[in-house]
């Protein structure tokens, strides 16, 4: 995962860093395993999008470590992963179509 992301012109005529572009906030990330056993879950995460901001949640998966507090929901790894976008992408996709 990269620790930052740039604008590359796809969406506008600009590179560079940018806190006020889509392009600003999207990541590349690429997940590599060799544990068979996180297979069974492939279909839920091939193409689903990542929140770098939820990385602990599917690290404590990884380790095995359990929370008191639900964490399922923002687990890459976990089934029930449900992807939110975050506010400040719905906020900039709204100024976008303004």
């Amino acid at each position: 995962m990269s620790d930052h992301s740039v604008e590359t012109g796809q969406r506008k005529d600009r590179t560079g860093h940018s806190n006020n572009s889509l392009g600003g906030y999207t990541i590349p990330f690429l997940f590599w395993t060799p544990y068979s056993d996180l297979s069974e879950g492939e279909e839920v995460q091939e193409g689903s999008s990542f929140r770098s901001d939820w990385l602990s949640y599917m690290l404590l998966d990884l380790a095995g470590i359990h929370c008191n507090f639900p964490i399922f929901e923002k687990s890459w790894l976990s089934k029930q992963y449900k992807w939110k976008e975050p506010k400040v992408v719905t906020d900039l996709k709204q100024k976008i179509e303004d």
